[in-house]
């Protein structure tokens, strides 16, 4: 869907735009997590311990992997879980005295 909406054939000449999104889908009843990432990883703090989940590392777009699935992670959830999401949208904007992109160290 996002291909299309961003009508991407693959020419080298078009833009190469795409998404990078951490996804997630929440069952209350079953205290169940599931999670796939587009270069955006998800962070779980549980018992003051920091668990990464991997993104894969490719975006939502027309590329090279796109007929790759993404790695869905089923988490079951404890109380006290903390989760943490976040976009690129900070780390991808030019800036600063070298007009380059902020990025992150994870």
């Amino acid at each position: 869907m996002v291909i299309s909406s961003l009508r991407q054939t693959g020419a080298m000449n078009e833009p190469k735009d795409g998404m990078d999104i951490s996804l997630i889908i929440l069952d209350f009843e079953k205290k169940k997590l599931q999670y796939a990432g587009a270069n955006n990883p998800l962070f779980l703090i549980r018992k003051n311990e920091l668990i990464q989940y991997k993104a894969d590392k490719m975006p939502v777009s027309f590329h090279q992997k796109r007929d790759v699935p993404f790695t869905k992670h089923t988490i079951a959830l404890e109380p006290d879980d903390k989760i943490y999401l976040f976009s690129d949208g900070y780390v991808d904007q030019f800036g600063g005295e070298k007009g380059m992109k902020f990025m992150a160290k994870i």
